[in-house]
């Protein structure tokens, strides 16, 4: 196993979902994400990115899972934002309405 990337004092066991960093613990994680917010270059917040492409070959179960929760929160948000455009077009808000009259 590789050392860890930010201390390099002991084996890394753990790797970043975004950028694949390999740190030892939770305390190299934190400081590996808080040292890309300030070297101003790409931002790690430990997050997989979602839209990232993938080869059939890496295709996984739990990729394919993670893909149609994607295509799940896309669809969610953009129901809402047609309700909310219809809303504000047609001046009948039914999430700000209090239902009294």
């Amino acid at each position: 196993l590789p050392p860890c990337a930010i201390c390099h004092a002991k084996v890394a066991i753990y790797r970043c979902p975004r950028c694949h960093i390999c740190t030892c613990s939770l305390t190299c994680s934190r400081a590996h994400k808080e040292n890309s917010k300030t070297n101003g270059g790409v931002v790690c917040n430990g997050k997989r990115d979602r839209t990232q492409f993938c080869s059939v070959k890496g295709f996984t179960d739990s990729q394919l899972a993670s893909d149609y929760h994607f295509l799940e929160d896309v669809l969610k948000v953009s129901d809402s934002s047609k309700r909310l455009y219809e809303g504000l077009v047609t001046g009948n808000s039914s999430s700000t309405s209090s239902g009294v009259s």
